[in-house]
């Protein structure tokens, strides 16, 4: 019965270790994704800056002056609003993987604390019952 607790016991920490691998995983690749997201964001805002800088320039105004320029400042504050959003989204969700794997670490320590401890009850009972049998035969 102990040799089968700790075989158990060990096998299920195992496992909590490979997983709590692959959600530290799932957190860097949900980074790494949030950050190439956030790259893109950058290139579309910058494209359509061109495309209103091409348009002001073809009507003949000043992209520096006036509305024009409010219109691109505001294009500029609008696309990096768009990339904090993905960065804090992807933040948050790495942040939720990561939780993740140390809960499932706390759980394993948990798992071979509570084995060991019912191996150990185990071989006590073991012997409570070997001194119990030698008790009753030396009455």
């Amino acid at each position: 019965s102990y040799d089968a607790n700790k075989k158990a016991g060990k096998a299920n920490a195992e496992i909590a270790e490979n997983n709590a691998r692959l959600a530290a995983d799932d957190a860097a690749n949900a980074q790494a994704m949030g950050d190439r997201e956030s790259e893109q964001q950058r290139w579309r805002t910058r494209a359509i800056q061109g495309q209103q800088r091409a348009a002001i320039a073809a009507n003949g105004l000043d992209s520096q002056l006036g509305t024009p320029a409010q219109i691109l400042g505001e294009t500029a504050m609008f696309g990096e609003a768009d990339q904090q959003t993905i960065r804090l989204n992807a933040a948050r969700q790495a942040w939720g993987f990561n939780s993740q794997a140390r809960n499932i670490q706390n759980q394993a320590g948990i798992d071979s604390f509570n084995t060991k401890a019912k191996g150990s009850a185990t071989i006590l009972s073991g012997l409570s019952s070997v001194a119990g049998s030698v008790g009753g035969f030396y009455r």
